[in-house]
């Protein structure tokens, strides 16, 4: 777990967190302004503008991303942002094969459980868990019924060391997300109602 454990360079350490904390911008924003309307993957839009923060690169990103985890893509940035502070820190990551096999459950179980219960898709577009919530919510199902299912999936997440974090940080993700969401609805009803021809009632 070498890129775990930051070197005996200070200086080293500050450029490897500069980076991390790029890689976490660069991937926050893609999310937060991605659009299932760009062209993408699966999605065709030849000779329009990427309306995503970060351009084309961004919006395949993203669309691949969510199109993975769901929401939990969200998670993705956070990690990036927890490496750039341990590395300008110079800080060594505690029991790192442990750190990281917890992230990655977390990862695993997290879109899962969002895929089981009642939760909005991102955009409108993509599952809540992603293709990894939709796989894995139905094995459990399969395994467990409803309830079970829930009960596995929800205690790999009520276990994780990084709980509390998670359970502020990442709603407020989500929060921002659909800030940035009504915010653009807002604008395109602006133009739209900008568009329409209505009659003049001051007479």
């Amino acid at each position: 777990m070498r890129f775990l454990t930051p070197t005996g360079n200070k200086r080293l350490n500050e450029l490897i967190g500069f980076l991390c904390f790029a890689v976490a911008v660069l991937i926050a924003c893609a999310l937060l302004s991605y659009s299932p309307r760009d062209a993408a993957f699966n999605v065709s839009a030849k000779g329009e503008a990427s309306a995503n923060w970060i351009g084309p690169v961004g919006a395949y990103s993203a669309d691949g991303i969510f199109q993975l985890l769901g929401f939990p893509a969200f998670l993705l940035p956070l990690a990036a942002l927890w490496m750039s502070i341990k590395w300008f820190r110079s800080q060594a990551v505690g029991a790192p094969k442990i750190t990281l096999a917890g992230f990655l459950m977390l990862l695993v179980f997290l879109p899962a459980f969002l895929t089981l219960v009642p939760f909005p898709d991102v955009r409108g577009a993509v599952p809540a868990g992603g293709m990894v919530g939709n796989l894995l919510a139905g094995a459990l199902l399969s395994g467990f019924n409803k309830a079970g299912a829930l009960i596995v999936a929800s205690a790999r997440y009520a276990s994780s060391e990084e709980r509390a974090s998670m359970l502020i940080v990442l709603p407020a993700s989500i929060f921002a997300f659909a800030t940035v969401e009504s915010a653009s609805v807002m604008s395109r009803v602006a133009a739209t109602a900008g568009d329409l021809d209505l009659p003049d009632t001051s007479a």
